[in-house]
């Protein structure tokens, strides 16, 4: 117990110099699996924070409070698979829009020939 008053010490500190304060509703506390669970809950009780088991993300990374697997980021793969797909489908469009207009075949080749390349480079990512 005191470590969790040196905490409430030293955040009480830090609100009186900077002016801003610990909201204690909207913050959550952390323990290591090898804690005490009776430790965890008097800390947490002491200090009023809520006790997560997991922090969730930040700024849309996750926090991770073990090693870090490939498939904890397939999100951002997944985000760049739907951008780069949302963005050939409309290179495609575009590219029937000059095909039907009457665009000269040179430029039409070279959009073709830009999105293969983007799709070799998106497949060389995985």
């Amino acid at each position: 117990m005191t470590q969790a008053k040196v905490i409430e010490s030293v955040l009480n500190i830090f609100g009186e110099f900077s002016g801003h304060q610990i909201s204690r509703h909207k913050t959550c506390i952390y323990f290591s699996p090898n804690t005490n669970a009776s430790l965890q809950l008097s800390i947490s009780n002491y200090l009023g924070y809520q006790h997560v088991t997991c922090l969730g993300k930040y700024l849309g990374v996750p926090v991770l409070h073990r090693r870090s697997l490939r498939t904890d980021y397939n999100f951002i793969l997944e985000k760049l698979r739907d951008r780069l797909n949302g963005w050939a489908s409309t290179m495609t469009e575009h590219l029937k829009h000059k095909l039907f207009t009457g665009a000269s075949l040179g430029l039409s080749a070279t959009i073709v020939t830009s999105r293969h390349l983007l799709a070799n480079q998106y497949n060389s990512l995985q």
